[in-house]
Parts: structure tokens; sequence; C-alpha cells
């Protein structure tokens, strides 16, 4: 959006939460135990893993094709090597925000807490842009895992498939917003990072 922060009050909206970028845990748990799509998704897609895993395990070990240790051990290397994805995962949020328009995009790391965030710094951005920056990363690294494991063989199937798993476990961040969305649908939310503060704000418009 070609809007600037200052302008928000001005242009009828009004704050409605902050979320603070040092401790993201408290605002992301509360929002995915929400009942809204976004945390349906996520939660559906973990369980739809499981199944997958399940079925992989029954027909490779039966079928003779991997022992059950080999599946195993493949299938936590993928989940201990999916730390590899999280970078790929941050620069796909930061090419999504550069493609709305966001001029200055950063990242921000706290290795004690376990996270990599990027920040479209005063970069107003509406529900649309929010959800299109959210979802990118989990859709484009799901679909490439996903085609992985569907061509490789039964070893390297069972590694990717570990990476899936764990690369959608670390997407509760951005599911955690985009249930945010859903559960103030009746409103027009826009956001922006504020990096000097550390500091992400919602704003709404009622609309409904």
């Amino acid at each position: 959006m070609k809007i600037q922060p200052d302008d928000l009050n001005d242009m009828g909206y009004q704050l409605m939460d902050s979320m603070d970028q040092h401790n993201l845990t408290p605002f992301i748990i509360r929002h995915l135990k929400k009942r809204t799509a976004s945390s349906a998704i996520w939660e559906y897609s973990h369980l739809i893993a499981l199944i997958a895993i399940y079925y992989m395990f029954l027909h490779g070990i039966h079928g003779g094709e991997i022992s059950f240790g080999k599946a195993f051990l493949s299938l936590l290397a993928g989940y201990i090597f999916s730390i590899i994805i999280a970078p790929i995962h941050e620069l796909i949020h930061y090419l999504a925000f550069k493609l709305m328009g966001a001029k200055k995009v950063t990242f921000k790391v706290n290795f004690k807490k376990f996270y990599i965030l990027c920040n479209a710094d005063n970069f107003v951005a509406s529900s649309k842009e929010i959800r299109f920056v959210g979802l990118a990363p989990f859709v484009l690294i799901s679909a490439m895992l996903i085609l992985l494991i569907l061509i490789s063989g039964p070893q390297l199937s069972f590694f990717f498939m570990g990476i899936l798993f764990a690369h959608t476990t670390c997407c509760m961040g951005d599911f955690g917003i985009l249930s945010y969305l859903d559960f103030h649908g009746d409103n027009e939310v826009v956001s922006f990072d504020d990096q000097v503060n550390g500091i992400t704000s919602f704003y709404r418009k009622r609309v409904r």
C-alpha cells in the first residue's frame, strides 16, 4: 500500500494490536489456538504429513525397499537439516515484500529464541499483501519438497519428508499472523513493522 504509518489515523484507521518482535511466541500461540481457517490449515498440514510418514513406513518396510532403521535415521536427518531451510524461507519473505513495493527490508536474527524475522520497516501492508508475504514460503517450499519426495528413492524420500514436517512446524509464526487476520475478518486490517522499536503494529478500519 502507498500509505505512510503517520497517515493511518487521518484515514480512519485505529491501532488494534502490537506484536513484540523480541517475544513473538505469546501473540502467535494465542492466535493459533483460535478456530480460524489459517490455524486449521496449519494443524491439518501436520496431520497429513504424519499420515504420509506412516504410509511411507508401511509401504517402504513391508515392501522391502528400506529398513526401519534407515528410514527413521533419514527422517531424523531431514528434520535436523531443516535448519538450513530457514534462510531460504526468509529470503522468500524478502522477495515477496520487495514485490509488494517495500523499500527497506531487513533481517533480524534472535539466536536465544531461535528465529529469523524478515522486517519491512514502515511499509504499510494490506491484509492481502500480508497474506501473500506470509504464505509464499510455505507454498513454494512445501511444493518443492513434495515434488522431491515423489521423485526420490526411499531413503531420500524420508529425508525430504523430515524437512517438510519440520518446515511446516516452523511456519507457525506466519500462520499465527494469518489466523489473527482471519479472526478480525470484519475489519480492514493493515500492518507495518517498526524496526527501531522492534514492534509490528496492526491497525483496523471497520468495514461491516
